[in-house]
């Protein structure tokens, strides 16, 4: 299997960075300086995409006098406060089982500014302060991160690579794979791409199945063919070539250009592999599918991101392994997957909030009202007039009175309804009741003192 050229050949030292020699060398003084106390507790590294920022942080971290451990803070997590603090903060204070030392690392920093990210850079700010291991921020952009954050880290900028740095790379890449070039196709690529992992990517996606790359592999080879396209377009257009072709060099470039995650991917194929295969050739690509999906979950259990191309592989060349498929137009579905979490993720906060109703009307915990009180209402649940009763005690709405019954919401509206119609009627037949006894009085249904 494939494995990712810019994994391989990621920089195992500070020498090897390319490109920003002078911001490496800085990274590597404020680590020394930290061991002895002298400095800021957090950095953060800044620059243009693809300059070797993050490489950078690994290539010293395990560098032979140092020997420290990573703890990524992944950028595809929910960075709020709660989740930074569990993830971050007890690290920030412990050491591993081995006596090993640790690097907290938080990449996309510059993201930390949307709703998601609510409360995510006072947890860092928090980190910061009491933390016992350096904490290092990488960001393209270093006006977005947040002043509290900025004003507690040493910064250090790298700057955008040299094309000449970037062709030498691609050189040393081109020799250890045993490829052979024209010296104007590499010029090519690395004109094209100032993002050095991007050149790499291109590299890698251009030479595959190939000893010799040329300048007319380049012109051949066009980002633009793929992202050209908006983006339900180039996922149809990636579908159909795992699905109606049998020729896998497509896919590994598709997969480099494709705006998805491999996590994406594969519930896009998952959900529509079944318009596709039938019998024992769905069994072998659920077989292929279900593998990929174990090298993802050890993606993120062993943060090793590596073993993305082996999962990558897997769900696409893979797939293309059986032989008999439907033919015909297949309309792609949404993962239904997604839906359910969705409606899940709801529920859960419908039920949360059913909770804290029952904690306030009573008097007791959260928790209290979770685990003894909500099971016991749930039970009471059973006809109308409870539900009603039940409703207007807690003063629910029709979507938690309808969580906790587990009846659908349309009966629980239409009862509703009813009740005000009834009502209604009610207090109509009351005011008439009443006006006609009013008519109806005599002299005698007056005090005396008024006769």
């Amino acid at each position: 299997m494939i494995m990712d050229w810019t994994e391989k050949y990621r920089p195992k030292t500070a020498k090897e960075i390319v490109g920003n020699t002078k911001a490496a060398e800085g990274f590597k003084r404020w680590i020394k300086d930290f061991e002895g106390g002298r400095v800021k507790k957090a950095s953060i590294l800044y620059g243009p995409p693809g300059v070797g920022k993050t490489s950078c942080v690994y290539a010293i971290a395990g560098e032979e006098e140092h020997k420290y451990d990573v703890i990524e803070l992944n950028a595809s997590d929910q960075r709020t406060y709660k989740v930074i603090k569990r993830m971050a903060g007890s690290t920030s204070k412990t050491s591993s089982l081995e006596g090993k030392k640790k690097i907290i690392l938080l990449d996309e920093a510059d993201n930390l500014h949307g709703n998601a990210d609510r409360g995510g850079a006072k947890a860092i700010g928090e980190i910061i302060m009491g933390t016992r291991h350096p904490v290092v921020l990488v960001a393209n952009d270093l006006s977005k991160i947040p002043t509290g954050v900025k004003n507690r880290c040493k910064k250090i900028k790298f700057e955008q690579i040299k094309k000449s740095s970037i062709s030498k790379v691609l050189i040393d890449i081109c020799e250890r794979e045993n490829i052979t070039f024209d010296e104007d196709a590499i010029e090519g690529i690395s004109e094209k791409n100032r993002d050095l992992r991007a050149a790499i990517n291109d590299l890698q996606a251009i030479s595959f199945g190939k000893t010799h790359i040329g300048v007319d592999d380049i012109s051949v080879y066009e980002r633009d063919v793929f992202l050209g396209m908006n983006n339900g377009e180039d996922r149809s257009h990636f579908l159909d070539a795992i699905f109606r072709n049998d020729d896998p060099k497509p896919l590994l470039k598709m997969v480099i250009n494709l705006d998805e995650t491999p996590e994406d991917l594969i519930q896009w194929i998952n959900e529509n592999l079944f318009k596709v295969y039938w019998g024992n050739d769905l069994i072998l690509a659920l077989d292929c599918l279900s593998r990929a999906d174990l090298y993802l979950g050890r993606v993120y259990l062993n943060q090793n991101y590596g073993l993305w191309r082996y999962a990558v592989d897997l769900m696409t060349a893979g797939i293309q392994l059986p032989k008999n498929k439907r033919h015909g137009d297949i309309d792609y579905s949404r993962p239904s997957r997604w839906n359910t979490l969705g409606r899940a993720k709801r529920s859960k906060k419908i039920g949360k909030e059913v909770c804290y109703k029952i904690s306030k009307r009573y008097n007791i915990s959260m928790k209290k009202a979770k685990m003894n009180a909500l099971p016991y209402i749930k039970k009471l649940c059973t006809d109308k007039h409870t539900l009603i009763g039940i409703k207007k005690e807690l003063n629910l709405k029709e979507e938690e009175l309808a969580l906790i019954s587990g009846i659908k919401k349309e009966y629980i509206d239409n009862i509703f309804k009813e009740k005000t119609k009834f009502d209604e009627n009610t207090k109509e037949k009351a005011i008439k009741e009443k006006s006609g006894k009013a008519e109806q009085r005599s002299i005698s249904d007056f005090p005396p003192y008024i006769r």
